[in-house]
């Protein structure tokens, strides 16, 4: 952070907000820690912070480089029951829509733990509840009790 960088955008949970408080814990459990991937303009600012990582011996990064990101068109169901995650839960700039689609872009939102499990295996889409419990493209169930206090947005003022 001692010098500005020109094509940094800063870590994915900065640079979107919430439509509404009630969808944070299905938006982080969506994205994980790719919450924290950080978002540069191109692969070579991608290339200068690695390199500046190295030489400090400061850790690792995911970066997700703007203009290497490609993601295809999604069918998205027309129902009530589910809704696109990054449509109703998300505003954010158009500049980093294909970052938001990376990391958001196979994920609904489900009204239930039944309709995610509809629509997850008619569609080949992850499905989220409200609650954060998960139904995976590929079968797999994930649920249980959430501590609100362990919010990985929470602790970083999101």
């Amino acid at each position: 952070k001692d010098k500005k960088v020109d094509g940094y955008y800063g870590p994915l949970v900065d640079n979107f907000t919430l439509t509404s408080d009630a969808f944070r814990v299905a938006v982080e459990v969506a994205a994980g820690n790719s919450l924290f991937h950080v978002l540069v303009d191109t692969d070579a600012t991608a290339a200068y912070f690695m390199k500046e990582l190295d030489r400090r011996q400061s850790g690792r990064l995911t970066f997700l480089p703007l203009n290497r990101l490609r993601n295809l068109p999604i069918q998205y169901p027309d129902s009530n029951d589910v809704r696109p995650l990054m449509s109703i839960a998300l505003q954010y700039d158009t500049s980093v829509e294909e970052a938001i689609k990376q990391v958001f872009g196979y994920k609904l939102l489900a009204r239930d733990l039944e309709a995610a499990a509809h629509f997850s295996k008619e569609y080949k889409l992850d499905a989220i509840t409200k609650e954060g419990d998960v139904v995976n493209r590929k079968g797999g169930f994930e649920g249980g009790y959430r501590d609100e206090r362990s919010s990985k947005m929470a602790a970083v003022g999101a």
